[in-house]
This record gives structure tokens, C-alpha cells and sequence, in this order.
């Protein structure tokens, strides 16, 4: 039986790429490094977190309590609890923009905090929180045209986001 939370990803208009990275996310399956030691891959010091350097890497690490996440989720007016980042349907509703859109603005900011950890791990290019909302509103503004129907909702995020920079 499908779990109806996994679903929910699947029903925004975000690419598939990023679905899939947030089924991934809930399901807790992303290849953290956490996860990999875990499965007896890497060592203990081979687990921690590239940017903190002495953390495990764990997804609630990476999408929480990280410092490039704290400052992301902080200076866009959204509190992470511990473990809502694997239902980020929940995220976002505290703040005075359209929820229609707001799962989907969600997934984004945690697909481009993703590609921020993997940048610094494959690529040794560190990221902050300016450039990490600068490549969420570049993603938002890409994939616009998925969002016809939705374009005034998207906009409204996305100028919030801007406004932040």
C-alpha cells in the first residue's frame, strides 16, 4: 500500500528530478553520508558533514540544523521542527503568501539546500544562504511555465524570496 504522504510530491508541478529527490527525502533513502555509514561504506569521520565538519551528516543535518540551512529556513520566516523537513507540505503556511504554490516553492528550497550540500562535497564550491534563494527564484522562475494556472501565486513567492537577497 502506497503511503499517501509519498504521494504528495508527485501531485506538484516541480520537475521530476526534484519529486523524485523529495520521495527520496521522505522515504528516508537519500544517499547521505550519514546513510552510507550506516551500511558500513565509509568510516565514522567519512560520515560527518563537509561544511561543520564534526556533525554526522544526517538529512536532518543537512535540511535543518546545518547552519546554511538554519540561515535559509530563518531568513525566509519558516521554523524547521526536527523531522518536518521530510513533510515539507507543512512548511511555509506561517507565512502571508499563497499556499497553492507553497509545497512546491518548499521541495525547491530543499532540492537547491541538496545540490548545495553535493556542490561543496564533489565540487569544493561553498554556498550561503544569498546563493542558495538566488538559485531557488532562478529555479521558480525556469519552471514557470509549468505553473500557468498558478503564475500570480508563484510570483508572489518569488518576489518574496527576491526581496530577501
Amino acid at each position: 500500500m502506497q503511503d499517501p504522504d509519498s504521494a504528495r510530491a508527485w501531485q506538484t508541478r516541480v520537475p521530476k528530478k526534484v519529486k523524485f529527490f523529495a520521495w527520496l527525502l521522505h522515504r528516508e533513502r537519500l544517499n547521505t553520508r550519514g546513510y552510507i555509514y550506516q551500511r558500513n561504506i565509509c568510516t565514522l569521520v567519512e560520515s560527518f558533514c563537509e561544511h561543520c565538519k564534526d556533525t554526522p551528516e544526517t538529512p536532518e543535518h543537512i535540511f535543518k540544523d546545518c547552519p546554511i540551512a538554519r540561515n535559509v529556513w530563518e531568513s525566509i520566516g519558516v521554523s524547521v521542527q526536527p523531522g518536518l523537513y521530510k513533510q515539507p507540505w507543512l512548511l511555509g503556511h506561517e507565512l502571508p503568501l499563497p499556499l497553492s504554490v507553497a509545497l512546491d516553492v518548499m521541495l525547491v528550497i530543499l532540492w537547491q539546500l541538496w545540490k548545495a550540500r553535493n556542490a561543496l562535497i564533489f565540487d569544493h564550491k561553498h554556498s550561503n544562504t544569498r546563493d542558495v534563494l538566488q538559485r531557488v527564484t532562478d529555479d521558480l522562475k525556469s519552471w514557470s511555465c509549468r505553473y500557468k494556472s498558478l503564475e500570480p501565486p508563484l510570483l508572489c513567492w518569488r518576489e518574496h524570496l527576491l526581496s530577501l537577497l
